[in-house]
């Protein structure tokens, strides 16, 4: 899937906006203006405040509700080092990405 993207990338010209969990979580306002700027959309109020428009729409129908009504947390940073040794077996064919998106 990954050499398709990058296919994808050179072929296509495709324009992309990189948007890593981890900035997203340690610097959130910064990560969604760029995103935002990427879309070419303006910064609203509401922008950091996402989980209080879900509850005012009621009920969402998706799995996710638990953690789309609520905002933004850290606690899966890292969460992969659980599952470090299950790895190790594709590490080898991982290990570009992992380089590529600087993990």
């Amino acid at each position: 899937v990954m050499i398709l993207w990058q296919q994808y990338l050179r072929v296509f010209k495709v324009k992309y906006h990189l948007v890593r969990y981890e900035d997203l979580v340690n610097d959130f306002d910064t990560s969604v203006n760029k995103l935002l700027n990427f879309l070419d959309l303006e910064w609203s109020d509401t922008v950091n405040k996402f989980y209080e428009t879900v509850k005012d729409r009621g009920k969402i129908s998706t799995p996710s509700y638990n953690q789309v009504n609520k905002p933004i947390y850290s606690k899966s940073v890292g969460r992969w080092k659980n599952y470090e040794k299950k790895f190790k077996e594709i590490y080898p064919i991982i290990e570009p990405w992992i380089k590529n998106f600087n993990y």
